[in-house]
């Protein structure tokens, strides 16, 4: 899920180990989400591609007291989508580089 509205990525704890994201337990953090608040861990993300957009390096959370929503493994935040240029409307998004 493309989330314009959230500062970081965020996977939820199951997601995380999948993909063999370590929960760094000395960063954890409450956030404050639309379905309220929720504890989490922040992370980097060596990689994170949707397509061919990719970035290195990337912040996330792993959100460790709530599920992100069903069948939803996570959201793509603005750690993410800030290194692009974003642009859609209510059916479709198109996530492409920036313009040099």
């Amino acid at each position: 899920m493309i989330n314009t509205g959230a500062s970081v990525v965020s996977v939820d704890r199951a997601a995380a180990e999948r993909a063999a994201l370590e929960a760094d337990q000395e960063r954890e953090v409450i956030m404050q989400t639309a379905n309220g608040a929720a504890t989490a861990t922040m992370n980097s993300i060596k990689q994170v591609a949707l397509g061919a957009a990719a970035a290195e390096n990337v912040a996330a959370a792993v959100v460790l007291s709530a599920p992100i929503g069903e069948d939803i493994d996570g959201r793509l935040g603005m750690s993410f989508l800030a290194r692009f240029t974003v642009d859609g409307d209510a059916r479709r998004i198109c996530i492409s580089a920036r313009e040099k």
